[in-house]
């Protein structure tokens, strides 16, 4: 028996006595094995079964050690002799000097470590440690920090490291002191590619503003920035955008807005969302990172009142360059304006996450991004995935008019010019009703309602809701389902494919809706594909649908 590579995280998927059984394999080879051990005394299963399981520690490549397992004798021993071949290490312990030497014995013992993530509270404040860390990882190109305060010569001990570093990540820190000493002293860090900065803790990070030198530029070849956490003011916001304008060549910016606590209180909630957007639209007037291709803005399920509205999220998709292919703002408001703003990328985007979005902005991104490999969208119903909406274009067209004469009473006029310079609205031969199109239509609108084919053919993740009306049960409800399937199968490269079709007993705004069942929704013509794959779950896929999507690796079927 060989398994190349085995991860196995005891407590969340696989307890002590599978890990045994996995131990106890005659000839088992790996390369990557990660054993999560929270025993606490030597009678657990895995302990007993030690002799068997050390056989294998000199493969183990990604290791946790914490500091349950520096009180077990057994295997504190065990790792210091026969782990020899580490390639990532996370180490939590308390500041003790015992822990300390044990950890810098560990590190002694694996020159080929390339991810550090050492939590050891106040040990950090130690300069001996991080020139130990220095010496004795050549490789070592990312480290992660928790809750680590840097002074005097440990912060000279961290720098002269993290110069060969190409990623950061920061839960907890405070970087005052060691960006007034970078800017200060002309410090840049050469080799940096990614920081990731959780501020989850409740403090502001100690950054209020930027370094005062202008000539600057710590970040010579930073490409993703991630940020996670909530902060107070507005001028918090801004410095910690500010620091990072000196990265020119930025690829990826990632904000992932957390509210404060629980407790539902509306004065808990202030001064978070609501000043960020604003804060970044004014940021990215200056034009700061003409590489920008990946934007994602997301805030928690607390969110009373979103700043992801249609205004801000235009102006954000204006500023930014040419040849945006993420871009993530799942709790936004993605309204006529941002589509209009949107249309002269559609031609570059690879992965699109907004779940609050029309059914005929669906299709148009479908039908729009040849290169498309991602999308997660909103709930919609199935025969609008394949026409769009005609009530809904139809009354978003008279919208978009009153919006446009109420944007430009706020935005400035050369903004107004640049996005709506190709539209046109002509008022002449209204509607009839709500649910035709009369000859006037928008640029960027679908005017032909027909079913058009989808040109993302490299599409690899879908993730929908479909829901489907009580009054679409017909034939025509039927040949809508066998289009949207037609559709599928040509999507070769498919690899998650996330569909949750449920039907509204009560039409489409009703209260209560009742599952579909899986025979309703899969068309005629392909039930004989789908026959052996009735039981399909989360991370099942059937051999059927291998047939159909050779590639497919993680299918959610929704099926009552």
């Amino acid at each position: 028996m060989e398994l190349f590579e085995i991860r196995l995280l005891v407590g969340s998927f696989l307890g002590n006595h599978d890990l045994c059984s996995c131990a106890c394999v005659s000839k088992l080879w790996h390369k990557s094995f990660l054993p999560f051990i929270y025993a606490q005394a030597e009678s657990e299963p895995l302990f007993r079964q030690w002799n068997a399981f050390r056989l294998h520690l000199c493969h183990i490549r990604d290791i946790s050690i914490t500091q349950g397992i520096l009180g077990i004798s057994l295997a504190k021993d065990g790792f210091l002799r026969d782990c020899r071949r580490l390639v990532r290490l996370r180490f939590e312990s308390d500041p003790s000097p015992e822990a300390l030497e044990y950890f810098v014995q560990l590190l002694q013992r694996n020159p080929l470590l390339v991810r550090l993530s050492p939590s050891i509270r106040g040990g950090a404040r130690d300069p001996n440690l991080w020139k130990s860390i220095a010496e004795d990882c050549p490789r070592l190109t990312e480290i992660q920090l928790h809750s680590t305060n840097f002074e005097g010569a440990a912060l000279t001990g961290f720098l002269n490291l993290a110069s060969r570093l190409t990623k950061l990540t920061l839960s907890g820190c405070d970087l005052s002191a060691v960006l007034s000493w970078m800017s200060s002293s002309s410090f840049v860090l050469p080799e940096l590619q990614k920081i990731d900065r959780n501020n989850s803790t409740g403090d502001n990070g100690g950054i209020s503003s930027a370094p005062d030198r202008e000539d600057w530029s710590g970040f010579p070849v930073l490409r993703e920035l991630v940020f996670s956490g909530y902060y107070d003011s507005e001028s918090v916001w801004m410095g910690q955008l500010q620091i990072f304008v000196r990265a020119p060549k930025l690829e990826k910016l990632s904000w992932n807005l957390l509210h404060r606590q629980y407790p539902y209180d509306p004065y808990v909630l202030r001064g978070t969302s609501e000043e960020f957007i604003p804060t970044l639209v004014r940021l990215l007037r200056q034009r700061p990172w003409p590489r920008l291709s990946s934007l994602q803005v997301t805030e928690d399920y607390m969110a009373r009142a979103s700043s992801l509205d249609g205004d801000n999220l235009a102006e954000i998709l204006t500023l930014l360059p040419d040849g945006l292919k993420n871009f993530s703002a799942p709790g936004g408001d993605f309204g006529l304006l941002a589509w209009q703003a949107i249309q002269r990328h559609l031609g570059t985007l690879e992965a699109i996450n907004l779940t609050k979005i029309p059914s005929w902005m669906v299709q148009g991104f479908l039908t729009s991004c040849p290169e498309l490999r991602e999308l997660r969208g909103p709930t919609l119903l199935t025969s609008d995935l394949v026409r769009g909406s005609r009530a809904g274009q139809a009354r978003k067209r008279n919208a978009l008019a009153v919006a446009l004469e109420l944007a430009e009473k706020r935005l400035p006029e050369t903004l107004m010019a640049q996005m709506f310079a190709k539209s046109t609205i002509l008022k002449s031969d209204p509607p009839k009703d709500d649910f035709v199109l009369g000859p006037a239509t928008i640029a960027g609108l679908p005017g032909d309602l027909s079913p058009r084919p989808w040109v993302c053919y490299r599409l690899k993740v879908l993730q929908i809701t479909l829901r489907k009306h009580h009054r679409e049960r017909d034939e025509e409800g039927i040949q809508t389902d066998v289009q949207i399937f037609q559709q599928l199968t040509q999507m070769r490269w498919l690899q998650q494919l996330f569909l949750c079709p449920f039907q509204d007993a009560r039409g489409i705004d009703g209260l209560n809706p009742r599952p579909v069942l899986g025979a309703e929704l899969r068309p005629p013509d392909f039930r004989g594909q789908f026959d052996n794959a009735t039981k399909i779950r989360r991370h099942h896929v059937g051999e059927r649908l291998l047939e159909i999507w050779p590639g497919l690796t993680s299918c959610y079927w929704h099926r009552y």
